[in-house]
């Protein structure tokens, strides 16, 4: 499948789970426990924009930002828009590679973790997409844990 494809049904479910919890604000600050350092879906949110302005630096061969999450607003709508610039970014840098940039090899570490590996940008640009899928499914958890039923996610009911 093209990236492009699996950017365009990240986006398209990460705006929906925008709308659905911008449509009952009531949601949105309510602490879950868990063992994740994300218990609100603000900070569930923040995470997934945050990583992806980290994993685009390494991409584009700048130094690693300052952490979102410590500096995230509280307002769900401020943060769907740094994300809808954000994601713009991400899509046009996949829009703009050919095969030998999305071939390129990057060495990445995540500090706090011991995790050092060799990535192609093709697997960066995946691994962004799948990444807030993960953190997706822990947004719904976290409506449902609210007795809410979330948006359905499925890829299905993107492509219709």
């Amino acid at each position: 499948m093209e990236l492009i494809s699996i950017a365009g049904y990240s986006t398209k479910a990460q705006q929906s789970l925008f709308e659905f919890v911008i449509a009952r604000p009531e949601t949105w600050t309510v602490p879950i426990a868990t063992i994740s350092r994300y218990k609100t879906l603000p900070e569930q949110l923040a995470h997934c924009l945050g990583a992806e302005q980290r994993w685009m630096a390494r991409v584009q061969g700048r130094p690693q930002p300052e952490r979102y999450e410590s500096t995230a607003p509280d307002d769900v709508e401020r943060i769907q828009d740094d994300w809808r610039r954000r994601r713009a970014i991400t899509t046009a840098a996949i829009e703009s590679t050919t095969t030998a940039d999305r071939e390129r090899l990057i060495e990445c570490t995540l500090p706090g973790w011991e995790f050092v590996e060799v990535l192609s940008v093709e697997e960066i640009f995946f691994h962004i997409f799948n990444h807030e899928s993960y953190h997706r499914a822990q947004c719904s958890m976290m409506l449902q844990a609210q007795s809410v039923d979330p948006p359905n996610f499925d890829y299905v009911f993107y492509k219709r």
